[in-house]
């Protein structure tokens, strides 16, 4: 009997698979929902991280655009810093409805105006129980925005003079071409991006990672330069230099927006006080080429020759193509904008300056290129605070 070859041949023969096989769809599908489940474990893992280490406040409007409130309503009766804002802002509260013993004075500018918060409030404190006034306090909106120019403060003050303010202090001048740095970098698409991104946990919780990790790394390039101090610091925005016709062009600006924030209060009937602004002659910040010819003013400093040094210090960063501190330039717009409008005005530059050594600002009175140090702050709210409360009282009592 022949064997069957047919069927033999047949079972040697792979049987085909029973198993289902998934279509490429499916696979996809699939594969999307196994990211989307990571993805959410992840999102809630940060989340969770989230409860024990805030966010931080991130602005990504910086300012620039009318939807950069500074403030917003926390309850019926109280407004309160928007936290977005808090990185550039100090955190305040203030009532809704304005307290009839306290004073509500605004002051806006850069972080100079920043860092006078506690201090200006304890000094106002002390001067109206000196003079017996009926107001035992002041409310002080704290409109000092680090690194804020008066591009931004018309936005900021705009919005203060909606808040029943009895005066208002402008303080500014430092800012004007780091702010034009800032509002090229703002107008990117990738910040409306990051902004839309920012909503979920995961994804602020990695940007917050790499702003920590550059802050640490910006502190320790910072603690290199306090261990080594140079006779003046090396601007590090200076990349590049503008065209003089970029730099004159700014100067317009600023005496256009200053103008303007003058304009604004006095269209609400608000008295308001305007300062010059002072500046380190001794030690300032510089763009490498100034930082240069700096070099020649370092030497007649150092020979004791002070008038002349300042007078050189002065031209020298008066002439820069890029700076991070007021000049000659914006402290003669300022006067000049005083005499023009006759508004209040305190010379605080040479307050400041006639209480150094040898009358160069730099000696002994500033923290750095352009912030005073507390003793130099006291002698600028000793003059200004005065002024701004009697005017305050003087509106209070034409209502």
């Amino acid at each position: 009997m022949e064997p069957d070859t047919d069927k033999s041949t047949d079972a040697r023969k792979p049987q085909p698979s029973t198993r289902r096989q998934l279509s490429t769809t499916r696979k996809i599908c699939f594969s999307l929902i196994a990211v989307c489940l990571s993805l959410a474990i992840l999102e809630g893992i940060a989340r969770v991280i989230e409860k024990f280490v805030p966010a931080v406040p991130t602005d990504y409007d910086a300012g620039f655009t009318p939807r950069a409130k500074l403030y917003e309503r926390h309850s019926e009766n109280l407004f309160a810093l928007r936290f977005e804002r808090s990185g550039a802002f100090n955190r305040q509260t203030f009532k809704a409805v304005k307290p009839a013993d306290k004073l509500r004075i605004a002051a806006i500018g850069g972080s100079s105006v920043h860092q006078l918060n506690g201090r200006f409030q304890t000094m106002a404190r002390d001067y109206l129980e000196k003079i017996g006034s009926k107001y035992w306090e002041i409310e002080l909106l704290n409109g000092g925005g680090a690194a804020h120019g008066t591009h931004r403060l018309i936005t900021i003050l705009r919005e203060i003079l909606t808040h029943d303010v009895d005066a208002v202090y402008i303080y500014s001048g430092h800012n004007e071409f780091l702010e034009l740095k800032q509002f090229r970098v703002y107008q990117g698409d990738f910040y409306a991006m990051e902004r839309a991104g920012s909503r979920l946990a995961l994804v602020r919780l990695m940007r917050d990672s790499v702003a920590r990790f550059r802050l640490a790394r910006q502190r320790r390039e910072l603690n290199k330069i306090v261990e080594e101090p140079t006779p003046a610091l090396f601007n590090e925005d200076a990349k590049i230099e503008l065209s003089q016709e970029e730099v004159d062009e700014r100067i317009r600006n600023y005496a256009s927006n200053l103008r303007l924030l003058v304009k604004m209060c006095q269209e609400k009937d608000v008295p308001v006080v305007i300062a010059t602004v002072v500046a380190n002659h001794r030690y300032p910040k510089l763009t490498p080429s100034a930082r240069e010819r700096f070099k020649e003013a370092e030497a007649l400093y150092q020979k004791g020759e002070h008038a002349a040094g300042l007078e050189l210090s002065k031209k020298i960063l008066r002439e820069s193509r890029w700076r991070n501190q007021a000049t000659e330039h914006e402290n003669s717009i300022i006067r000049e904008l005083a005499r023009e409008t006759g508004i209040m005005f305190v010379d605080v530059e040479k307050i400041v300056r006639d209480q150094e050594p040898n009358g160069v600002l730099g000696e002994t009175l500033f923290n750095d290129h352009c912030h005073l140090k507390p003793a130099g702050d006291k002698l600028m709210l000793d003059a200004v605070i005065p002024k701004l409360i009697a005017a305050a009282t003087e509106k209070r009592k034409q209502r």
